[in-house]
């Protein structure tokens, strides 16, 4: 913890002046995120305390996000539901060390106006995530999606070849813009949303 927070502090003085938001981590719920290792809330959420000390020490204009939670309903061990992380991270006294919290409610196959169900992985998961941060007392803290979106299967590639689901070009685009107003109409909450990314071709197999 203290190697990652000097490395935190580095990087805080040589681009604070350019830099405004730091997210610590990314996706400490699932194995693959965490050292291949089961997964464990209170163990990130003293990682994620040595790293804002730090960053605010460096940078007084810091805003510190926490981590992006994976979308996941596992029950924890090598992967844990982002509903559970987040409930574990207040917890764990989490709660000072992040300024806005981080959740990446990808939409799957599902339309944006889907409803909220624990149980199921789509764009209203977000609300979820919010619902977790009212009841530990939390509302005013501000939720930002980090990363949304769907998944359109490039040319040659069947849909039904994605773990992720896929949906067609049209599809994807519209969807992408409906989350978006609905998210401006419906979400107070909300500090802010991120496309995932544009990705170039990839292997049929990636």
């Amino acid at each position: 913890r203290a190697d990652f927070g000097r490395c935190a502090a580095a990087f805080a003085s040589r681009y604070g002046d350019r830099v405004r938001f730091y997210q610590v981590w990314d996706e400490p719920n699932i194995a693959p995120h965490w050292g291949a290792r089961p997964v464990d809330a209170a163990d990130y959420a003293g990682l994620l305390r040595e790293a804002a000390i730090q960053l605010r020490a460096a940078d007084p204009d810091a805003v510190v996000l926490l981590a992006g939670l994976a979308p996941t309903v596992e029950p924890g061990g090598l992967n844990q539901s982002d509903l559970a992380f987040l409930e574990a991270l207040y917890q764990a006294g989490a709660a000072p060390w992040f300024d806005a919290a981080a959740g990446q409610p990808y939409g799957f196959e599902q339309p944006p106006a889907t409803p909220a169900d624990a149980q199921a992985l789509n764009f209203g998961r977000a609300e979820l995530l919010a619902e977790v941060m009212r009841r530990q007392g939390d509302a005013g803290t501000r939720l930002w999606l980090t990363a949304y979106g769907w998944h359109a299967a490039p040319a040659g590639q069947a849909a039904g070849d994605s773990p992720w689901g896929s949906v067609d070009e049209a599809t994807q685009a519209r969807w992408a813009g409906e989350a978006a107003e609905w998210a401006r109409r419906q979400w107070p909450w909300l500090g802010g949303l991120a496309w995932a990314w544009w990705q170039p071709p990839q292997p049929a197999s990636d």
